[in-house]
């Protein structure tokens, strides 16, 4: 099943995702940041301060179906250093986020510590929680991630595990780094 995701860019775009979901029965997802919602603070709120706001709408709108997403946790994205990531992380895990997007790109280790430092944190959160799913992005060690990259992981019996790969990721046109697929409704002209 495919899901749209939505950036919780606000107050307001949170209840609009559960009042859009109530009233159109598909399933969404509410995806952040640590810039957007961290352990104490974000531009938003507080992860704690945003769960919170999750439960309110649930009860406002009870036929909406919200998954909420971590994107990009790790060094760099909002947490400073590997500390920092960790302490998100484990907050995280405190309040339930639904998936969490493991990015540890912006590391300066080698190909095979950085491959530990990502198992840990996978075995931690298997181990933490049945319900939290983890994402890894294609570029998983600072680099277009390998098949062999992956398979470490499955061979490692880590799981569970989504892969995203974004389409056209290595298409360099007009200095245009990566693609962006948006959904549209269907067109009268369709």
């Amino acid at each position: 099943m495919k899901l749209l995701s939505v950036h919780a860019v606000s107050r307001e775009a949170v209840e609009a995702v559960y009042r859009y979901s109530h009233t159109y029965h598909i399933p969404l997802i509410l995806s952040f940041d640590a810039l957007t919602c961290n352990v104490n603070s974000g531009y938003l709120c507080s992860t704690e301060e945003l769960m919170s706001l999750m439960r309110q709408n649930q009860s406002k709108y009870p036929d909406a179906k919200v998954f909420s997403y971590r994107k990009n946790l790790g060094p760099g994205f909002g947490n400073s250093d590997l500390t920092a990531t960790w302490k998100t992380l484990r907050n995280d895990l405190r309040f339930g986020i639904d998936c969490v997007h493991l990015n540890f790109t912006n590391l300066r280790l080698s190909r095979q510590e950085n491959v530990s430092k990502i198992s840990e944190a996978i075995r931690f959160i298997n181990k933490q929680s049945f319900s939290t799913q983890i994402e890894l992005g294609d570029r998983l060690l600072g680099h277009k991630a390998a098949i062999g990259d992956i398979e470490e992981f499955l061979r490692n019996d880590i799981s569970p595990l989504y892969l995203n790969f974004n389409t056209g990721s290595d298409v360099r046109e007009n200095y245009q780094y990566g693609t962006c697929l948006l959904y549209t409704s269907p067109s009268p002209r369709d």
